[in-house]
């Protein structure tokens, strides 16, 4: 009897040994199916549809997609110096420049294993425009690190974009804008000065010009939108270029969800 109840333990313990392995086995299996699917069946499928429309673009390689050609076009551009007159896009966005040089005024690039389109022509851009609730941005969806740099309008969506459209259009109304010219006077009176002091020696200087226009821009920004200026917000608009920078950093890697709690 004792030998029956062990041969009958052992039996049960072996089944729910077998059925746990199962169990593991199904769960990996219906995971790496799903990342599959993630990672390459809808890619594909998007890339197809794009075709199909008209838009050409590179194939889509698995998670990187253009992000890594975009990273070393970067690198090559940055380590030229650039004119006056030269064109600025090979500079700030040389994949979509050369997708465009490649591919023609309706192109794609994968950012990631996320397809951008890019379109030129005015009447397709009035479309996208004009049926909002269509053609919506999906930033949160394409990589949650652009909710830190784009709020506000740009941001939102369907009837919420529309209606905070109408709440912003009067204050860009032409008298509006006249009443700003005093504080652009003001800033851009004061670069003046300043440029005129660092020449006063030497007649002549040389300087980084990019960070003196920013800073005059947000010097702008400060007067027209919040009635002070850049000196009392200094601290706020450094950690919002130290934010921006280090968004920019991220957005060149492929956006793997819940790969940052690794």
């Amino acid at each position: 009897m004792e030998m029956d109840t062990m041969v009958a333990w052992s039996g049960l313990a072996f089944l729910l040994v077998i059925d746990w392995r199962l169990a593991c086995l199904a769960v990996l299996t219906i995971l790496a199916w799903r990342f599959y699917y993630w990672a390459w069946v809808t890619p594909k499928r998007l890339e197809k549809l794009l075709r199909e429309q008209g838009f050409d673009g590179n194939p889509y390689k698995v998670l990187v997609g253009d992000l890594k050609e975009n990273s070393q076009l970067l690198k090559e551009a940055h380590s030229k110096p650039i004119g006056v007159d030269d064109n600025t896009l090979p500079r700030v966005y040389p994949i979509v420049h050369k997708s465009i040089q490649k591919y023609g005024k309706k192109n794609f690039v994968w950012l990631g294993r996320i397809p951008r389109v890019t379109i030129l022509d005015p009447e397709h851009v009035k479309e996208v425009l004009t049926y909002y609730n269509t053609f919506q941005k999906h930033f949160a969806a394409q990589n949650p690190l652009c909710k830190l740099l784009i709020t506000g309008l740009g941001a939102l969506e369907g009837d919420r974009y529309h209606k905070h459209k109408k709440i912003i259009s009067p204050a860009l109304h032409l008298e509006k804008l006249k009443g700003m010219v005093s504080a652009f006077d003001a800033v851009y009176s004061d670069l003046i000065v300043k440029l005129k002091k660092m020449t006063e020696s030497t007649g002549s200087v040389e300087l980084d010009v990019f960070p003196l226009f920013e800073t005059v821009t947000s010097d702008v920004i400060s007067r027209t939108a919040y009635g002070s200026s850049y000196t009392e917000g200094k601290n706020i608009f450094a950690l919002l270029k130290e934010i921006r920078d280090l968004t920019v950093v991220l957005q060149l890697r492929p956006n793997i969800p819940y790969s940052q709690y690794v």
